[in-house]
């Protein structure tokens, strides 16, 4: 019941139950798990990102907007956020935040697929050249 006197919108149930979970020791179980899961998910994006995007666009080309490129992506079932929202000052305009926690393996494969063809479309649009190589977007 530490946390009732801060916030009394938390039930006491709750925290009776968070209590008996880090006092039986499942704490460090359960994040092992978590450490696990999310590692896998995220090997999967490195792999889908390697195979589908050009390494060397660790940000997107100059000229390509991560914002407007939301919009394609978007209008493709893909979502990601837009890089200036993690940049204070208000750049990383060609940078953009991708998620592995909630999405399936299967669902990143398939979302990173399609953010290519976005990407290469993009691309095509501000008259930057860029052809499919071996199921990867690359920029001549």
């Amino acid at each position: 019941m530490a946390k009732q006197p801060v916030d009394l919108c938390t039930s006491g149930l709750s925290q009776v139950v968070v209590r008996e979970f880090l006092a039986a020791g499942l704490l460090n179980r359960q994040l092992e798990r978590t450490r696990q899961a999310y590692a896998a998910k995220r090997d999967a994006m490195v792999s889908a990102l390697e195979r589908h995007i050009d390494p060397s666009w660790v940000e997107l080309p100059r000229g390509l907007d991560a914002h407007e490129l939301l919009q394609r992506a978007l209008a493709a079932n893909v979502a990601f956020v837009p890089g200036r929202a993690s940049h204070c000052d208000g750049s990383g305009g060609n940078t953009m935040r991708l998620n592995f926690s909630y999405p399936s393996v299967e669902q990143i494969e398939i979302a990173i697929s399609r953010l290519a063809e976005c990407i290469e479309s993009g691309l095509r649009e501000i008259g930057v050249a860029a052809t499919r190589r071996r199921n990867s977007v690359a920029c001549c």
